[in-house]
Formats: structure tokens, C-alpha cells, sequence
């Protein structure tokens, strides 16, 4: 993992419990008396932009080209401390098994007032069977109101080995896996939820979400195509939003994939 994603991981509470710290040059107040207002970091960042005089003496590193989020996922505006589940708004569970890698299950909830999301809670484990993971949930406030969800699409399939596949195991709760979207379907949509448009971001995570905040802030492509690394957490909550808002898709409200709309409210997007 490039330094990088460790010294932004670690600004925020994170899975290592690591910490990290910068230090601008113009703190040192001996050599620069007029800190920031010298005359040398102005001309500098006149020259080549304030992402480049930050990295060069700010302290604070410019982000790496190939994250995928990049633009879109930011802690500051993405992360709410305050989120709370309420019992009295519609609750989902959407979910990305896994055994080696993370088997994530996030808890998504919305408005219809204001066609606001919020991630409340996360079950993020590794090593962990379904009904290990499934006991956990159901020791969460949460459990006894959720209403459906979404689970990795081909999670309908019996696995080799003979192994049940892995819808069995949350029973009696409705997972939906009915649709398969495209890598880049679930990336857009990812991105369409996260980016802070004129009235905030759709999407806001809570502080506990800590393996979703850990992958947004780390997703990255690998050659040309988004990495399969790291991105559990990102999957699960793909999953949940392409199938909640995948109308606009079959109305083909986007020809390009990188041509991002910003909602601005329920008249911009709607559940389906």
C-alpha cells in the first residue's frame, strides 16, 4: 500500500488505529515570520496551484491519479459523526460476503422526504461463516426492522464443494439479486451518491462504517480497470444503490459513464 493511503487512512479514525501528522514549512515561525503570507509560498502557488504548494510545503500530499473515487469521496463531507438509526425510517441491508477477503454487511437507510441516504451501521468481519456473520447483525438495534435488502448477485448460486449459496443463510430476509450490473454501472453509481452537489451528497456514512471509509478513500484501477482489492464494503453498498436507482439506467439517463448527474431531489431521482 502506497504511503499515501496510509497517511490519509490514518488523518481518521481507521482499522489500524494509526495516526498520522503534517507540518507545513511556513509553521516554523522563525524562518517565516509572516507564515503562509510569505512572499515565496504565494508566488508558488500562483505558479503552480494550491494541490501543488501544499503538497511541495503544506504538509499535505497531492492524491494519486488512479484513485477512483477521487473527487467524489471525501471524508470531511461524506462522514457524518451524528448518524443514528432510526427505527422509524425504511431500513436495508445490503450485503458482500466474502471468507479470505471482508464479508461486509452495510445498513443503508433513506428519506423520502429529501431523498437522502444514510449509512448507519456496518458488520465488516474476516474469517467469519454466514451464520457467524449473521449473528452479529442480529445482536445489532437494527435487525428486528429491516425490511429486505441486497446481496452480490450471484450469491443465488450454489458454490462448488457443494456448498449452499449464500442467500440460503438470511432467510427469511428478501434479498434481491436479481440484476447484474456492469463494473462501471456500479462505479457510477457509487460516484453519483458520494459527490457533493449543490444541496450536499446523497449518500452520508456514519463514523462506525469504518471498512466502507477505509476502501473509499483507497479504491483504485489496476491498469485500466478498477481494482478488486479493497473494495468489499464498496461492492455491498454498489449493489444496494445501483438496484434502488437503476430506472435511470434502463431510461438511459447516462450515455457515458463518466458523465456524472447530481441530483438535487426527489425530482432528479427516485426510488424504484
Amino acid at each position: 500500500e502506497e504511503w499515501y493511503q496510509i497517511w490519509e487512512g490514518w488523518n481518521h479514525e481507521s482499522p489500524e488505529g494509526g495516526k498520522s501528522f503534517s507540518i507545513a514549512t511556513w509553521d516554523n515561525a522563525y524562518r517565516f515570520p509572516k507564515g503562509r503570507d510569505e512572499r515565496e509560498f504565494r508566488i508558488y502557488e500562483e505558479k503552480y496551484g494550491h494541490d501543488a504548494l501544499m503538497a511541495h510545503y503544506g504538509g499535505i500530499p497531492s492524491a494519486p491519479s488512479n484513485l477512483i473515487l477521487k473527487g467524489y469521496w471525501s471524508h470531511e463531507v461524506n462522514v457524518d459523526p451524528d448518524i443514528e438509526f432510526d427505527k422509524s425510517k425504511p431500513v436495508e441491508i445490503t450485503i458482500d460476503p466474502g471468507y479470505d477477503s471482508h464479508y461486509v454487511v452495510e445498513v443503508m437507510q433513506w428519506d423520502y422526504a429529501n431523498d437522502k441516504l444514510r449509512m448507519v451501521d456496518e458488520v465488516a468481519e474476516v474469517g467469519l461463516t454466514h451464520d457467524e456473520v449473521r449473528n452479529l447483525c442480529e445482536a445489532r438495534p437494527w435487525w428486528r426492522y429491516i425490511q429486505g435488502g441486497t446481496i452480490d448477485p450471484y450469491a443465488g448460486e450454489n458454490h462448488v464443494y457443494g456448498s449452499i449459496m449464500p442467500v440460503y443463510y438470511w432467510e427469511p430476509v428478501r434479498l434481491r439479486l436479481d440484476y447484474r450490473p456492469r463494473v462501471p454501472t456500479t462505479v457510477q453509481a457509487l460516484k453519483e451518491a458520494l459527490a457533493n452537489g449543490e444541496h450536499g451528497p446523497r449518500l452520508t456514512v456514519s463514523d462506525r462504517c469504518i471498512r466502507f471509509i477505509y476502501e473509499a478513500a483507497r479504491w483504485r484501477k489496476d491498469g485500466m480497470n478498477p481494482s478488486k482489492k479493497k473494495c468489499d464494503a464498496l461492492k455491498a453498498a454498489g449493489y444496494w444503490l445501483v438496484d434502488h436507482f437503476g430506472q435511470e439506467r434502463v431510461l438511459g439517463a447516462h450515455e457515458d459513464e463518466d458523465n456524472v448527474v447530481i441530483g438535487g431531489g426527489p425530482s432528479d431521482f427516485q426510488m424504484v
